[in-house]
């Protein structure tokens, strides 16, 4: 069995399964979980208008501040196609060269460094972000890989995905947390 298409499998599994089974992010790093589940969002989530949108020929992925999880994706990647379209990897090391993708990860290094304005104006370009903590959900994020228990749940922040003009799927949102704005909690 060729080794990525072996990956392919382990990924589809952590990311449907990882909230719902603990033990099945156990034996992986976190970083490689969080590659995981970046790498199969857009199975997930609807974009308007995607091809105009897209960046015409190339789905683009934008990480900032975190090489490794970068690595992760662009080994999980090779060869493979999003929505029909061949995937770029970008690392970044600022906030200001997060525009032309599709997929903006932000380390929690670089959460403090971002503002409320920043990430609305990236959700009003259609663009996902995704960070690692409620904190990044409560400045604008769209989706946290939020650490619980020692294993990594997806939150949904549904008012800025809706500003964004991103759904998600049945069958994440069955997985996922949906973060409460109001409230402050998950």
């Amino acid at each position: 069995m060729k080794p990525v298409f072996l990956c392919g499998w382990v990924v589809l599994i952590v990311f449907l399964f990882a909230n719902s089974y603990p033990s099945v992010q156990a034996g992986f790093k976190p970083d490689q979980v969080k590659a995981a589940y970046i790498y199969n969002l857009p199975n997930f989530v609807s974009w308007p208008d995607f091809q105009e949108t897209a960046g015409e020929d190339i789905f683009i992925i934008k990480v900032l501040g975190n090489r490794s999880i970068a690595r992760y994706l662009e080994v999980l990647t090779q060869g493979e196609k999003i929505k029909g379209l061949p995937i770029s990897i970008v690392y970044i090391d600022s906030i200001y060269q997060a525009r032309n993708c599709k997929i903006l990860f932000v380390d929690n290094s670089y959460e403090d460094a971002v503002t409320d304005g920043q990430l609305a104006d990236l959700a009003n370009n259609g663009i996902l972000t995704v960070g690692e903590s409620l904190d990044f959900l409560k400045k604008g994020g769209i989706v946290g890989l939020v650490p619980v228990d020692k294993r990594i749940v997806v939150v949904v922040n549904l008012s800025m995905a809706q500003r964004a003009r991103i759904s998600f799927s049945s069958k994440l949102m069955k997985v996922a947390k949906v973060f409460q704005h109001e409230q402050g909690e998950e």
